[in-house]
């Protein structure tokens, strides 16, 4: 059962969000609706049910699922990300930025809009479609960039320092692509999945740009810290594409990939295949649908071998959702989170130290546009589905202890008390982007099940699990 918290200071989707040392999550960028952009940063205290607002990272523009590295005590670096009010993220900003918590302020450090220092590629672009993670404690691994002079997606790799921000060229993938998936697994590799290939032309007779030769990139490869090539792994049966997908490490040391599509389409449509990757193997298991489209999904690890997938919608930002799955991987059951108190599409997510999973902004559906003969002046000239980011927080917790209303909240009839039995996982990414939402926060809790009880809506399983789906 979904319990709803304080409200965010500003609405927002397509946003960050990672839980610091101290227990506090910082969100950071992420998009407004109405053609805005939602520049301001924020913390959320737990312990308080608090949010405190931080300036902007930017003063000119929004960033959308900008990555967030630790950098030095108290400061993060905020880097990447794409232009929020458009679906595909295809402009992208190659701005560095160090944001100090503490003094609430943020610096510029480093400009990747354009890489043109001898001997990279002059016409070797970033794009919001770029993946970045820490390949070891100095630097960063970048991938999917664009080859301006050639317009079309590109194999090349860089890796930066991140105390200098001086580019070099890293190992090439197999495959050229864009849209590609990257995270860190436990075993210290970055996982590299999926995304697609294209090249682009100007079309005379429509003056517009069209793709050409468009293929869905299914392989997967890893790079080892030190190594200078990449290992090839299996492939999925699935595609899965960045921004729409969403690839989770796990602390087991395993991965998952949710937001999936039939391979052989180039449109997405119905996000809803789910896959696994097993590090001892290095090869991917389907794990079934969820039960709507998971485009833009909020995805986090829960306990044990149980993942929440919450929100999201089609890949063309339409039908956002307001439903929410558990998966338990060891038994391959899929479960009914329940439903949150609105339809969201790309909120951010995290989970707290005390085991509960805070989601955080997303959109709603906007309203339908009025006929001329029930004219309504109140309402937006744009009701496209990103025209309202949902102004709305819950959190998800686990049965099993007395309640414990969180501070200034509202109680919620027949929510459970937020388990803390669990302890917090491992960094695994370095940065938790295990998910991203971009809504009010929201808090789920179950409720306890017991054998014989809620078989209206649950099928009776121990009362610790949540209600399985009717399949």
């Amino acid at each position: 059962m979904w319990q709803t918290i304080a409200a965010p200071t500003v609405k927002r989707y397509y946003g960050s969000a990672l839980q610091m040392p101290d227990g506090r999550v910082l969100v950071v960028g992420g998009g407004s609706g109405n053609g805005g952009c939602c520049r301001d940063s924020e913390i959320y205290d737990p312990s308080s049910n608090i949010w405190t607002p931080l300036g902007p990272i930017n003063p000119t523009y929004g960033i959308s699922y900008p990555v967030m590295l630790p950098d030095e005590a108290g400061a993060w670096l905020v880097l990447g990300g794409g232009n929020p009010t458009r679906i595909t993220m295809d402009e992208g900003q190659g701005s560095v930025y160090r944001l100090d918590t503490s003094s609430r302020s943020s610096t510029l450090l480093a400009s990747l809009q354009s890489i043109t220092s001898p001997p990279l590629p002059s016409d070797l672009s970033l794009s919001g479609q770029t993946a970045i993670e820490a390949l070891d404690d100095q630097h960063l691994l970048f991938v999917n960039f664009w080859d301006q002079s050639s317009a079309r997606a590109s194999d090349r790799t860089l890796t930066v320092d991140r105390k200098t921000w001086v580019p070099v060229l890293g190992p090439p993938l197999e495959q050229a692509a864009r849209k590609r998936l990257m995270v860190k697994l436990t075993d210290g590799r970055l996982l590299v999945l999926g995304g697609m290939f294209w090249w682009e032309y100007f079309d005379g007779g429509t003056r517009q740009w069209q793709r050409a030769d468009v293929k869905n990139i299914l392989e997967s490869a890893a790079l080892s810290p030190g190594q200078g090539q990449f290992e090839r792994l299996g492939a999925t049966k699935a595609h899965f594409m960045r921004p729409h997908s969403q690839l989770l490490a796990l602390p087991d040391g395993s991965a998952l990939a949710v937001g999936g599509t039939d391979a052989t389409l180039n449109v997405y449509t119905n996000e809803t295949l789910v896959e696994s990757f097993e590090p001892r193997t290095n090869a991917w298991t389907p794990r079934g649908s969820s039960i709507s489209p998971r485009a833009f999904s909020a995805v986090q690890w829960v306990r044990d071998s149980m993942v929440l997938l919450a929100g999201g919608g089609r890949g063309d930002a339409k039908m956002p959702s307001q439903t929410a799955d558990i998966l338990d991987l060891a038994t391959g059951r899929w479960y009914d989170a329940g439903p949150m108190s609105v339809p969201r599409i790309g909120a951010a997510s995290v989970r707290l130290a005390d085991g509960r999973i805070l989601v955080i902004g997303g959109t709603k559906p906007a309203p339908p546009r009025s006929s001329p003969s029930t004219p309504t002046p109140s309402l937006p000239p744009d009701t496209s589905p990103w025209s309202r980011a949902a102004h709305a927080a819950e959190t998800l917790g686990w049965a099993g202890q007395s309640p414990q209303p969180l501070p200034g909240a509202p109680s919620s009839p027949g929510a459970a008390a937020v388990a803390a039995s669990p302890p917090a996982p491992p960094a695994i990414d370095g940065h938790g982007r295990a998910g991203y939402t971009a809504a009010r926060h929201v808090v789920v809790v179950f409720p306890t099940v017991a054998p014989d009880e809620g078989r209206s809506t649950r099928l009776g399983l121990p009362p610790d699990r949540p209600g399985e789906l009717r399949r």
